[in-house]
């Protein structure tokens, strides 16, 4: 399993342990309210809600978010990539 992966579902479960959305980890994460997430503003936030996170995992989040590689995540691609992590753990349960 890829690393971004092993990282984004660690993400994940923490998330689904403190009962927060997508939506609700963005707009935490998009200080400056600009409509995206840079990577500064992504590793605050995961500081604050685990200190088992390394730094070399935020920037494999950021990867692996950045979908069109612009060196910010919006919204969009923030939901969509973490939809696919659930996915893949529910197709993982099943086998």
């Amino acid at each position: 399993m890829p690393f971004e992966i092993r990282v984004l579902i660690k993400l994940s479960a923490i998330l689904k342990e403190r009962d927060l959305s997508a939506v609700e980890v963005f707009n935490s994460c998009d200080v400056d309210r600009s409509g995206t997430m840079k990577i500064d503003e992504l590793a605050k936030f995961i500081e604050g809600i685990s200190r088992d996170f390394k730094q070399k995992e935020a920037f494999a989040l950021m990867r692996y978010l950045d979908v069109d590689n612009n060196g910010s995540i919006d919204k969009a691609e923030f939901q969509k990539q973490l939809a696919k992590v659930d996915k893949y753990l529910e197709s993982f349960q099943r086998m």
